[in-house]
């Protein structure tokens, strides 16, 4: 598994978060890569390769150090399944 990273801000200045429970809770099994970042807003934190099984993870991270990350088919790139860790809004 590899991992390549891609800095982004973690929210403003204000600590408005990159990704809300209310954004994540739109992200639906099957979407595409594009209607996830239409969602979003904004390009993701990192991204984990995993070729041996077919998929590729996008993480958004959060000033307060929530995440949500989505895992993509990668001969689709749609939505196989997604996470959180600690987005409370």
């Amino acid at each position: 598994m590899a991992i390549a990273g891609c800095e982004n801000s973690d929210g403003d200045e204000d600590h408005n978060p990159i990704v809300t429970l209310a954004e994540y809770n739109q992200i639906l099994v099957g979407m595409t890569y594009d209607q996830v970042l239409q969602i979003i807003g904004d390009t993701p934190s990192n991204v984990i390769d995993n070729s041996a099984h077919s998929l590729i993870g996008y993480y958004w991270s959060n000033y307060d150090k929530s995440w949500c990350g989505v895992y993509f088919r990668r001969t689709s790139m749609t939505v196989w399944s997604k996470s959180n860790h600690g987005i409370l809004r």
